[in-house]
């Protein structure tokens, strides 16, 4: 059994980052149309949920450890999946780093976030493991040769650098930060357009033969299994998120439904209708648990293929039961003007693409009780 209790600072950084609710959905629809948060509103939220560049960096970000990071990635996404996304998105590449226990790298990352983005390149071709990923750095002389394509990558056109996962020519995990120079932009998606998540500024980038140092390995001297461990660690923020607006979903459709009168009666007292909201909460509970549980015990795995099954399974439960909720929401509000007012066909679309970003093959689309 895993110990349910957060640590005095994480539950600090939820219960903090929990006022800002309903600031945040007063101004998501504008938010994710722009793609800008209030400056303000995002410093708040970056200390609130450890997430600034100085508490990387001195081991005081919550986010540093798995739970934490799955607890303020849910809480945040209650508020909005995109704002989720934006806030820990900017600090991944940074927490990357002290996974990889490369201090002087947290501190590099820490001085480049301090003067623009420094984005994270960790997802490829939908549905990839870190294990199978296509980038391929090759060693020249004191020098390594990079090649290959993320894709998305939050802030990847705009960023001051990216850090790129990928594997060497040894078949061995690793991640290079790459200055923006390097880095070419395949796709800008607040160019081409978005259908949901329009907070986050992903791209498509790739890297073709651009050479970096030696020095732009991060954690050049971490055993295969600690890099392994780190990105799938990063990999938990997607279904936090999931989790996170499947919960919104369903708690913003029963309070609706509760308080909605059809013939002199509640809405919520048809079973029909309250029925499907219960299956969804119940499969977003398993899915939650078994998150944290994962979250919790990420160290004791004893091979790279065990973790990443494991993280897959958790990733597909979670994306399952999140895509889920947001569907029920949507079509229990029946028709398009409630559902826009209550958010819910813009977290059935968030649902849609968070599901696409990471999942398992051999679990995707599979039902919540099965993946797990």
């Amino acid at each position: 059994m895993f110990d349910l209790s957060p640590t005095a600072a994480q539950q600090s950084a939820v219960e903090e980052l929990r006022s800002f609710r309903p600031r945040i959905r007063e101004i998501a629809r504008e938010v994710n149309r722009t793609g800008r948060l209030p400056a303000d509103l995002r410093t708040d939220l970056s200390r609130a949920a450890g997430a600034t560049p100085e508490a990387v960096a001195d081991g005081s970000s919550v986010l540093l450890d798995p739970v934490g990071l799955v607890l303020v990635a849910e809480e945040l996404a209650i508020a909005d999946a995109g704002t989720a996304l934006e806030i820990i998105g900017a600090a991944q590449a940074q927490l990357l780093a002290a996974a990889l226990g490369d201090s002087a790298a947290v501190e590099r990352v820490g001085a480049l976030r301090a003067f623009g983005d420094v984005a994270l390149g960790l997802y490829e071709g939908y549905g990839r493991a870190p294990s199978e990923y296509r980038l391929r750095a090759e060693r020249q002389g004191d020098r390594w040769s990079l090649a290959g394509r993320k894709d998305p990558v939050s802030h990847g056109a705009d960023a001051s650098a990216v850090l790129l996962a990928g594997r060497t020519d040894d078949d061995a995990s690793a991640a290079f930060l790459v200055e923006a120079a390097g880095v070419q932009v395949e796709r800008d998606d607040r160019k081409e357009g978005k259908l949901a998540l329009g907070l986050v500024a992903s791209a498509a980038v790739r890297v073709d033969g651009a050479t970096v140092p030696a020095t732009a390995r991060i954690g050049a001297s971490a055993e295969e299994f600690t890099v392994l461990r780190a990105f799938n660690t990063q990999r938990l923020l997607v279904p936090a998120v999931s989790i996170g607006l499947g919960q919104a979903a369903v708690d913003t459709t029963a309070e609706w439904v509760s308080g909605r009168k059809v013939r002199g009666a509640a809405l919520g007292r048809n079973q029909g209708v309250m029925f499907p909201l219960v299956d969804a909460g119940i499969a977003l509970s398993r899915a939650r648990l078994q998150i944290w549980d994962l979250a919790s015990r990420l160290a004791e795995f004893d091979t790279g293929a065990v973790l990443e099954r494991r993280v897959g399974r958790a990733v597909a439960a979670a994306c399952a039961a999140g895509t889920q909720a947001a569907r029920i929401a949507c079509n229990t509000m029946g028709w398009r003007g409630l559902s826009q007012q209550f958010l819910a066909e813009a977290r059935y679309r968030d649902a849609g693409v968070l599901s696409a970003v990471d999942f398992d093959v051999l679990h995707h689309n599979v039902p919540v009780i099965e993946a797990a």
